[in-house]
């Protein structure tokens, strides 16, 4: 998934993209034009946000895209592929600066989901589990910044470590809780 400024950067860009493969006697392409060659970078235009938005993602000039339009689908790829691997290095290289997330083996990749989010079936019962399972993963990243020695990352039962730690303990037992209700089915 990319994050909600990613997803409108992409749409963006593909109206940009029907624009410079318009007819160039049409009212967009003649206004897309007189707007990026006359118009200032601290202008608040639609034409100059897009091409900051070029600028952000390493895009070729906008202006080469009016003289020399590419083909819907060469244009969709280009963006797509851009705006994809700009998240994807962002995410990771942010990701290494947070303590919590040092024990997750897995790097983030778009269009995958977690397999902690995932389900084998569309059972109620199942979707219902999802929080959780993301509450248990929580508990065993924190009890594996508590005990960093641990080898077993993907599934261990926190309560030898919860225990120890009162303040946890109520989170422990509410999980717990959870889980039975959710085991009978209300």
């Amino acid at each position: 998934m990319l994050p909600i400024e990613a997803e409108i950067h992409l749409k963006a860009l593909t109206l940009f993209g029907n624009i410079t493969r318009a007819n160039k006697t049409s009212v967009e392409w003649r206004l897309a034009e007189r707007q990026l060659q006359l118009k200032t970078h601290t202008s608040k235009s639609w034409f100059i946000q897009i091409k900051k938005i070029c600028l952000k993602y390493d895009l070729p000039d906008c202006q080469n895209f009016l003289t020399y339009p590419l083909g819907k689908f060469q244009w969709k790829k280009l963006i797509t592929r851009k705006i994809y691997t700009y998240w994807r290095e962002k995410i990771n290289e942010n990701s290494e600066g947070y303590s919590s997330l040092q024990h997750i083996a897995c790097a983030y990749k778009i269009k995958t989901i977690h397999p902690i989010l995932t389900t084998n079936t569309s059972n109620c019962r199942d979707i219902n589990r999802i929080p959780i399972r993301t509450k248990w993963q929580q508990e065993i990243t924190y009890c594996n910044q508590i005990e960093p020695n641990s080898t077993n990352v993907r599934y261990q039962p926190p309560a030898k470590f919860v225990i120890k730690k009162t303040k946890r303990l109520n989170i422990f037992l509410s999980l717990v809780f959870i889980l039975n209700r959710t085991e009978k089915g209300f």
